[in-house]
């Protein structure tokens, strides 16, 4: 094919970049049936990373106080009393953490309401985000070895949290 100039449009072998189809599983909610997005292979749109993203740092902002450490008093001193912030964000947390899990949740399954969302039980929601790979499985310790372990939450295959290939927390 000539272009400008008698050139060539296209030149060289064509460039393969992958197989990038995404992973998607059904959801069902009062009979309607939506596809969510899987996200334990990264293999969903770039914008949804994003957005799950922002909605995580505005969580973690809202307990950030929580996770600085508390001073250990000297011996024989009483402790520090807890600061305004501190006690902000507990009273904060849980309203903060459900506003997460249903952002998590609208993202991920596109078409569900936040009305239908809202009349889901806050555990089902987070058994979820865990279904979809979003969240990590609740961990498992083997008490003769000490070794922690959690499973994938398409298989049920369990690995080492220390893996190369586990799943990374969201933050």
């Amino acid at each position: 094919m000539a272009g400008v100039n008698g050139r060539a449009d296209v030149v060289g072998p064509p460039i393969q970049l992958g197989d990038f189809l995404p992973e998607r599983r059904q959801v069902s909610l009062n009979g309607q049936s939506y596809t969510a997005w899987v996200t334990t292979n990264n293999r969903y749109p770039r914008s949804i990373m994003a957005r799950l993203d922002r909605a995580a740092r505005v969580y973690n902002r809202v307990i950030a106080p929580l996770l600085e450490p508390r001073p250990e008093p000297l011996e024989g001193e009483a402790p520090e009393p807890i600061s305004p912030e501190r006690i902000k964000a507990v009273d904060e947390q849980p309203e903060a953490w459900e506003v997460y899990v249903n952002e998590c949740v609208m993202l991920l399954v596109p078409g569900l309401l936040e009305s239908e969302i809202e009349l889901v039980d806050l555990t089902t929601l987070e058994e979820l985000l865990r279904t979809l790979g979003y969240f990590r499985t609740l961990e498992k310790v083997d008490i003769d070895s000490g070794e922690t372990t959690e499973s994938d939450p398409l298989t049920g295959a369990t690995e080492p949290l220390d893996s190369p290939t586990s799943i990374p927390a969201t933050t």
